[in-house]
């Protein structure tokens, strides 16, 4: 455990930063342990500060149901410093040096695209089961232990935790709005673009889809600017457009009109086959691209589970000993 004078850092020493958020690369003065540490914003919504910052408490809560877990970015502890008379929060993690986006940059072959995507779904299922949706899953919230092997899965900053147990028929529930915070569009599933307000655990398993083809073919998969509709637009000439038989309740959602009408041309229906999604993902045999399609389904509740995902036929020949 590490308390604010147990850890320093230099604030030119910076790993990432997405909005008000910022990762340092640190160091703990007793056991010269490489740490990072996140500062949680000050809120100035108000004009002054009062009690502790809900995100921070929000993470640290979900941080401290999931670990340890050999998947999951190992939590620390937390510490304030005063910043011009402001209270400072700051999270320490573990610190790993490398992302699984700098990892795909160096080219996977079959047998390691296998391997960590094996590796994510049991993280992702670790968290359902403890009913936490992390809602930023990307190759940049994921990143990669060079000595193990392994892969550890952060940026928890936008999970939540669902009041719905894992394995309820029942899994959709109605709370914040998902859209509107989520960090990178390219890894966002559709009930997010459309702004549906209700997601689930399943909304997860979209991203795991997008981050398993991008292993595959070395680049994302849907990867548009920053803008909801051109990141339909790509989604929609892959996969087609979604009808109510293909997922019943989609007409209705506020993005429906309001997004496909921004777009100058109009997408028809077609067969929902692999054809398309192939030739996106060449790379992946067959029992890869079964897969990759029951995580890329429009329909929420028709998408494979992380844990089903687990005893799927690709992983038939995985040497899970080597995990």
């Amino acid at each position: 455990m590490f308390s604010g004078r147990e850890v320093e850092w230099d604030a030119s020493n910076r790993i990432w930063s997405w909005e008000k958020n910022i990762v340092y690369k640190g160091k703990c003065k007793d056991t010269g342990e490489d740490v990072a540490v996140k500062q949680i914003p000050y809120d100035s919504s108000k004009g002054k500060f009062e009690g502790i910052h809900p995100n921070l408490i929000r993470e640290v809560t979900i941080l401290r149901r999931l670990s340890p877990h050999q998947y999951i970015v190992q939590f620390h502890n937390t510490f304030c410093v005063n910043d011009n008379k402001r209270p400072l929060w700051n999270i320490v993690f573990e610190y790993l040096s490398c992302t699984l986006k700098q990892l795909i940059k160096q080219k996977l072959d079959p047998s390691n695209v296998k391997r960590l995507i094996y590796q994510i779904l049991s993280g992702v299922a670790h968290c359902h089961s403890h009913s936490v949706i992390h809602r930023n899953l990307n190759s940049e919230s994921i990143l990669f232990e060079e000595n193990s092997r392994r892969i550890k899965i952060a940026g928890f900053g936008l999970s939540r935790s669902c009041s719905i147990p894992f394995g309820v028929e029942e899994k959709f529930l109605k709370s914040y709005s998902p859209g509107v915070e989520a960090a990178d569009i390219s890894y966002q599933p559709p009930e997010f673009l459309l702004l549906s307000e209700n997601y689930s655990l399943s909304s997860d398993m979209w991203s795991v889809g997008c981050i398993f083809a991008e292993m595959a073919r070395g680049d994302v998969l849907f990867e548009a600017n920053s803008c909801s509709v051109s990141q339909l637009s790509e989604i929609f000439s892959v996969l087609g457009t979604p009808t109510e038989a293909d997922w019943a309740g989609v007409t209705s959602y506020i993005g429906w009109e309001e997004e496909l009408e921004a777009l100058d041309y109009n997408f028809t229906s077609k067969d929902l086959t692999l054809e398309a999604l192939k030739a996106k993902v060449p790379a992946l045999d067959v029992d890869g691209m079964d897969l990759l399609s029951q995580m890329l389904t429009y329909n929420p509740s028709e998408r494979i589970t992380a844990k089903k995902a687990l005893d799927h036929a690709y992983f038939k020949n995985l040497d899970k000993t080597e995990l």
